[in-house]
């Protein structure tokens, strides 16, 4: 027994044995699985059906939102970078009732652009879960300290 609460599959490259190894864990373990979903590859359809036999199946998907990485990986500016991310969770919220979003290099972001990106999740409130992948992003951004409370009801 792991005695875990969340396994965290990484994302899938493409290939079918990536699929094949999310989708012979999920049907193994009785916790929650959590598949990440690469915002710049885009492949939630595939994602989910790695994950999908899983008895706790959850979505977690990664998006940059450093003005350099957003137009690295994703060639977007910080607008277009926000309706990629609320469109992507909304398609998300359609194959799984269990969403989460990952701030890659929160640490570089804008604190404004983390305001944003709060509310795009007020939109989405049912099981919507945001996190950052730094540890020095909540204390850079004021505003999103304010909306962490929020978002954590989610």
């Amino acid at each position: 027994r792991l005695r875990a609460d969340t396994i965290e599959l990484a994302p899938i490259s493409g290939s079918k044995a990536d699929q094949l190894a999310n989708r012979t864990i999920a049907s193994m373990v009785a916790t929650r699985i959590s598949a990440a979903v690469d915002i710049s590859v885009g492949n939630i359809e595939e994602t989910w059906e790695s994950v999908r036999p899983a008895k706790k199946p959850k979505l977690n998907i990664l998006a940059p939102v450093s003005t350099v990485q957003m137009e690295y990986a994703c060639h977007k500016k910080a607008p277009a970078m926000l309706e990629l991310i609320s469109g992507q969770v909304k398609k998300a919220r359609f194959y799984s009732e269990h969403v989460e979003f990952s701030a890659v290099d929160a640490t570089r972001a804008e604190p404004d652009f983390l305001c944003r990106r709060g509310n795009v999740f007020k939109r989405n409130r049912r099981s919507m879960r945001a996190r950052t992948r730094s540890r020095s992003a909540i204390r850079r951004a004021s505003c999103f300290r304010m909306n962490s409370a929020h978002l954590s009801r989610l």
